[in-house]
């Protein structure tokens, strides 16, 4: 049976648990996570199965991730220079090769070294995703970075997914129904329009409430329950540019037609003092604004068994590694785990329902390990056992302040 290496339970902002494998006839202990309190700074980093030395870089990689959030240096610059350390920490294991006794004849120990060295190429390989959390007044400021398959998630008070890191499904061709019920003004779409990608903030007409055009709404995939919290817009000044750096690592930015429009989360918009005129905001660049010729976004993809998983130290100075910036309610939810987490699933619901069912036993040591052990039989029954790892982040808590002490899962 497992043996789940509980959380020091904190009464803070985030729940941490770490638990290695122990079904299936196999011993691994190579994830890593920790909650870091005094930075809002949560990170789990998974070490690659078949890396020697993997669980040595999962744990540098989060003792060091806070360093990816805080200074000067952009961040692609501070994950480059924490893969270089890991590099160095490999080469390091290469020179020092393996040792011989002396009986062992001189060719077998030459071809012994040269297997180690061979070996030692590929080790220190750990995924990473961390992530920093700036309460607002009525937002989550987040960044998130991420390599391979270890994720985050963002979820709405509700338990919709507002966000992950996991890749979707290419978008289904669907054809979206037009909008019906209340006329909106200023529907059709100019040549002329503004790049609208990460950093950037438009000025924008308040068209109305996403709750008082129930088929726009519904044609956005936005649940009836939750339109009156959605505002449609049409953007008229572009106040900020996109930040092209930001954008760089993340997504490119798209252009919106001047007279085209949008549907926002009111949490995204600032209204302006109009002085008697039309309703005018603010809106600020975020993936989760959507567009009523957009697609349904299909569900993202749990399994992660299978895949080609990028890792550090390999795959950074080849860009294969992603940087969000995002704001979020105040009152969502994050989670970041590694794969033998999410695995367990077969979509985010059932994930967020679990971890909400289960809440207060994973905030006491000893249920904890109950309820670890129960989720490993599950895993092993359906995709094999795996280490689990996962920190699981209270926004309203946050907004609180109630960080809580250092928890790294042990």
């Amino acid at each position: 049976m497992p043996n789940a290496i509980s959380s020091k339970v904190t009464g803070g902002a985030a729940i941490t648990a770490v638990s290695p494998m122990a079904l299936g006839g196999e011993t691994k202990d190579q994830d890593r996570a920790c909650w870091f309190a005094a930075t809002r700074t949560a990170t789990v980093a998974d070490g690659v199965t078949s890396a020697p030395r993997s669980a040595d870089a999962a744990e540098l990689a989060v003792q060091l991730s806070p360093f990816l959030f805080h200074g000067n240096a952009p961040v692609d610059q501070r994950l480059q220079a924490l893969a270089d350390l890991l590099i160095a920490r490999r080469l390091e294991a290469q020179a020092l090769g393996m040792k011989a006794g002396s009986e062992m004849p001189a060719a077998i120990h030459a071809m012994l070294e040269e297997a180690a060295r061979e070996k030692l190429a590929s080790s220190y390989q750990t995924t990473l995703v961390s992530a920093c959390f700036v309460p607002g007044d009525r937002t989550i400021a987040t960044t998130v970075v991420n390599v391979g398959d270890a994720a985050f998630f963002a979820f709405d008070r509700d338990g919709d997914l507002l966000f992950t890191t996991l890749p979707s499904p290419p978008a289904p061709e669907v054809k979206r129904p037009s909008a019906s019920g209340k006329p909106l003004a200023s529907l059709k779409k100019n040549s002329s329009g503004f790049e609208f990608g990460p950093g950037a903030c438009l000025l924008c007409r308040v068209l109305g409430d996403a709750g008082e055009y129930p088929d726009l709404a519904r044609s956005a995939d936005i649940r009836p329950g939750s339109a009156g919290s959605w505002l449609i817009v049409t953007p008229i000044d572009q106040l900020q540019p996109a930040d092209r750096r930001a954008a760089a690592s993340t997504i490119a930015p798209r252009l919106i037609g001047s007279g085209g429009i949008a549907l926002v989360p009111r949490y995204l918009t600032q209204a302006l003092s109009d002085g008697g005129c039309e309703a005018l905001c603010c809106m600020n660049y975020s993936r989760h604004i959507r567009y009523p010729e957009d697609p349904p976004q299909p569900k993202p993809i749990l399994s992660g068994k299978g895949h080609t998983t990028q890792v550090l130290p390999d795959h950074v100075r080849a860009g294969h590694w992603l940087c969000v910036n995002e704001r979020f309610p105040s009152d969502s939810s994050f989670l970041l785990c590694s794969d033998g987490f999410y695995s367990a699933f077969d979509d985010p619901r059932k994930m967020w329902l679990w971890l909400t069912d289960h809440e207060a036993a994973l905030r006491h040591p000893r249920q904890q390990q109950t309820v670890m052990r129960q989720l490993h039989e599950h895993l092993h029954q359906t995709a094999g056992d795996d280490d689990i790892s996962l920190i699981w982040v209270s926004g309203t808590r946050l907004m609180a302040g109630q960080g809580g002490e250092v928890d790294d899962g042990r």
